[in-house]
């Protein structure tokens, strides 16, 4: 599993998971060296500011810096590796945003720390929804992007580059934005969203012209 991501900075970062440990090169790394944790990692998602990991026992766990708030440890100062986060919580996914992050729990509900809308700000991790079902979150700078069960489309935070599939500027809140999408999952980076359906199909949202995909699509159009 690969994990890679390009912050507001340029540092280029990259990271994938074997046999339950972590391995990470960046900007200042020649080759990749593994992350020290003791336990079985199952997921991972960091930024240049922090590093989120999920456990075998679905904990959910957080080294890096205070930026923003994000950590979710109601610490804002820079943490030793690694803290756990709401430990009475099981968790099955989690994306670090860079200014925020959001995490699913075991049943399906979303949390969020840091500053995700101008709205929306927490030093800890609290819950954000409860009746929907989530399964797979992507989140990049000061936006978040979920699917439910259904394959429902959820968006929350600024809608740059129309993105997320919406021409609303702003989300204030997660919102649907597509019912009934077939994805099942979905990765946002610096201009575009990018998602799969249940027939191995890929689909984009972005600028009027995703030139990078050869496409040419209205704003908010999939």
């Amino acid at each position: 599993m690969l994990f890679t991501t390009n912050n507001i900075f340029r540092y280029k970062m990259s990271a994938f998971i074997s046999a339950g440990q972590l391995y990470y090169a960046g900007p200042n790394a020649k080759e990749y060296l593994i992350i020290p944790f003791e336990g079985r990692i199952l997921r991972a998602s960091f930024s240049v500011n922090s590093i989120y990991i999920i456990d075998s026992n679905n904990n959910l766990w957080v080294y890096g810096r205070g930026f923003m708030r994000k950590l979710g440890t109601g610490n804002v100062h820079n943490i030793p590796p690694p803290t756990l986060i709401r430990p009475e919580i099981e968790f099955i996914n989690v994306s670090d945003g860079g200014n925020f992050a959001v995490a699913i729990d075991i049943n399906g509900n979303l949390w969020y720390s840091g500053q995700l809308t101008l709205k929306m700000k927490s030093d800890k991790f609290i819950q954000l929804t409860r009746d929907t079902i989530f399964i797979e979150v992507s989140c990049r700078y000061l936006r978040c992007v979920a699917l439910d069960i259904d394959g429902n489309l959820y968006g929350c935070g600024f809608n740059s580059y129309f993105s997320m599939g919406s021409t609303m500027s702003h989300l204030d809140e997660f919102t649907m934005i597509k019912e009934n999408t077939g994805f099942k999952t979905v990765s946002s980076g610096p201009l575009i969203s990018v998602y799969v359906d249940n027939s191995g199909d890929v689909w984009a949202t972005g600028p009027t012209s995703l030139a990078t995909l050869g496409i040419n699509a209205d704003n908010g159009e999939f």
